[in-house]
């Protein structure tokens, strides 16, 4: 099952207020650490009290939010997706994540917390995407061995996915059904082959950068479609950018254009097929690097109308998944075709 939506937010503001912070409702660690030293001052509730405490914070028992205090404010973790359902997420205009934002807040007020929600700074977004892929999700960390992330310092296979980043950003695709499995929870629907592919933006900077925004009340008055969008820039621009960088080097963009020009004359709407057939779909990817360089650099030089790049972009991207099917119905296995369809399925 498709989907896409918001997997975690963390927000944060200095300008807060507790009503009785020995209320019950918090966990406070004061104690006296080795060497003698004793907890610093964290801060006066509205009913006199002043709390010395190393930490002080409050889990929800209810699934929804984290909420931690320090000598540096407030901050509110938590997952509307998930308090939403167990693995489907929501997207931004979507009713159930209108109604995990009203949970938080009341449970905020519930406890004693009042601080204005809405214009809390994002200091964290995860960002993420699922569908069902046609093989074994684990059979796509071969393809994502020949990833290469921008400026990424840590790229490692796990049981279940692979990760690349540092630790401003991250991308991370993985097997969302073994997840659940090993949570004891399961798919629902009969899913088969379930991915989930997150951008984690984890630090305010890097959210900033990508979104062009920083507080909550900012973010909720995106679409959907702009959410999606900035998701998928992120992958491409960072993720899926020319892994085989020794063959693009080697591509005249321009002949290839002139190329395809001369099919399209000589067979007029048949012309893509015949110079696609002759690239072949096993060596597309490695020859172009993406679908988007295709299109944007010999599809739009060759000619073609406004529109039907677009349309050349669909069919392109339904041969790959055609092409995956029939090889994994034959056993056969292709890197190249593999990466495709996790770009179709997610950046496209």
């Amino acid at each position: 099952m498709k989907s896409f939506g918001i997997d975690k937010i963390h927000l944060t503001t200095r300008d807060f207020e507790v009503k009785n912070c020995h209320s019950g409702d918090f966990t406070i660690e004061s104690g006296v650490k080795q060497g003698g030293m004793e907890a610093p001052w964290m801060l006066k509730d509205l009913a006199g009290h002043d709390v010395y405490a190393w930490k002080m914070y409050h889990n929800s028992p209810k699934g929804l939010g984290h909420y931690n205090f320090s000598p540096n404010g407030l901050l509110v973790t938590f997952n509307p997706s998930k308090i939403h359902h167990p693995y489907n997420l929501v997207s931004i205009q979507d009713e159930g994540y209108k109604e995990a934002i009203s949970a938080v807040k009341k449970e905020m007020k519930d406890i004693g917390v009042d601080a204005d929600f809405d214009k809390m700074k994002i200091v964290r977004g995860d960002i993420a995407g699922q569908d069902e892929m046609s093989r074994p999700v684990h059979q796509y960390n071969a393809a994502f061995n020949f990833c290469k992330m921008k400026r990424a310092r840590n790229q490692r296979q796990y049981e279940g996915g692979y990760l690349f980043g540092n630790s401003q950003k991250q991308s991370i695709f993985y097997d969302k059904g073994l997840e659940l499995e090993n949570q004891g929870v399961g798919l629902m629907y009969g899913e088969k082959h379930l991915m989930r592919g997150e951008i984690r933006l984890l630090k305010p900077k890097s959210f900033a950068s990508l979104f062009k925004l920083d507080t909550l009340d900012q973010f909720n008055l995106l679409s959907p479609g702009e959410i999606e969008n900035y998701y998928k820039t992120f992958l491409n621009r960072n993720l899926f950018i020319n892994q085989y960088q020794g063959e693009q080097l080697c591509l005249d963009l321009d002949n290839e254009a002139q190329r395809l020009e001369w099919y399209r004359s000589k067979y007029g709407r048949g012309g893509l097929m015949r110079y696609l057939a002759e690239v072949s779909m096993e060596l597309f990817l490695l020859k172009f690097g993406s679908v988007d360089t295709f299109i944007n650099e010999v599809v739009r030089r060759a000619g073609y109308s406004r529109r039907q790049p677009f349309q050349i972009r669909r069919m392109i991207t339904e041969m790959i998944n055609d092409k995956a099917a029939h090889d994994s119905h034959r056993g056969e296995v292709s890197v190249s075709v593999l990466l495709a369809e996790v770009q179709a399925k997610f950046a496209a």
